[in-house]
């Protein structure tokens, strides 16, 4: 039997000695476990890397659109630390889809549809009240609890930010479905990646099986400082060696007269 995922993350201290580039990985601790998508339909968080107060996480969920195809919703957030004028400037999200047949062979999951594939943002102000938390909007879920995805700022502050982004999607007729999330460079004053980010696919030949098999990894990378170039640091969720693994269990949507193996 399969674990169930409860939306566990193992937040860091900042480094004693602050130095710039890359981090070392945040490392999956649910590593192969089962969503089962809850009775109100809300999402689980499945991964989320941090500096001090500032982080970026990836949740999942899913709706049947019918017996042949299931659109998995996925959400990538982006809170920084507003009290030392942090922002996210990039990133990236690559997650593939498979699944096992009755010979116990691992099969893709084709992509029959992908959003966004090139999005273009209107620029938008976004205004973080004093004393408030900041929040991605995003469920968690704990144990299939639904709570905010927020950090709460260390200071009391009043702040309006300006976000101008491009998200480009790729990964139809595929089984691997890659986002880039870019700021715009040339835009004078730019302010970073916005909150939240909603992402989707719709799979093919869902019939074949009650459990979708995922595994994912992520890199954002942050700036902090009042300054333009500021100092610059990598967060990785995973690595394309070491990816994040979920299973999405589809028993509610999907026949049980075909055998996954992975799920017995």
């Amino acid at each position: 039997m399969l674990p169930p995922c409860h939306g566990s993350h193992q937040d860091r201290p900042l480094p004693r000695f602050r130095l710039l580039g890359k981090r070392k990985p945040f490392l999956d601790p649910e590593p192969g476990c089962k969503f089962v998508m809850s009775e109100d339909g809300e999402g689980l968080q499945i991964g989320r890397a941090n500096e001090g107060d500032s982080y970026f996480n990836i949740t999942l969920s899913y709706t049947q659109e019918d017996v042949r195809n299931a659109k998995v919703a996925l959400g990538v957030g982006f809170c920084p630390d507003v009290n030392i004028d942090a922002r996210f400037v990039s990133a990236v999200f690559r997650v593939t889809f498979w699944y096992y047949d009755a010979q116990e062979r691992r099969l893709p999951l084709k992509i029959r549809e992908l959003y966004p594939t090139d999005l273009r943002e209107d620029e938008a102000d976004v205004h973080i009240g004093r004393g408030s938390e900041r929040s991605a909007s995003l469920n968690l879920g704990y144990s299939s609890a639904s709570v905010g995805s927020t950090a709460t700022s260390s200071k009391s502050a009043e702040y309006t930010r300006k976000t101008y982004a491009q998200v480009r999607g790729q990964g139809i007729h595929g089984n691997v479905a890659e986002w880039t999330f870019q700021e715009n460079k040339a835009e004078p004053g730019r302010r970073g990646l916005k909150p939240q980010y909603d992402l989707s696919v719709t799979l093919q030949q869902i019939a074949t099986t009650r459990l979708v098999c995922m595994e994912f990894w992520s890199k954002a990378v942050l700036v902090k400082g009042k300054n333009l170039v500021g100092a610059t640091i990598t967060l990785p969720i995973g690595t394309a060696e070491k990816p994040h693994e979920r299973n999405l269990d589809l028993s509610n949507g999907v026949s049980n007269s075909v055998h996954s193996p992975q799920l017995s």
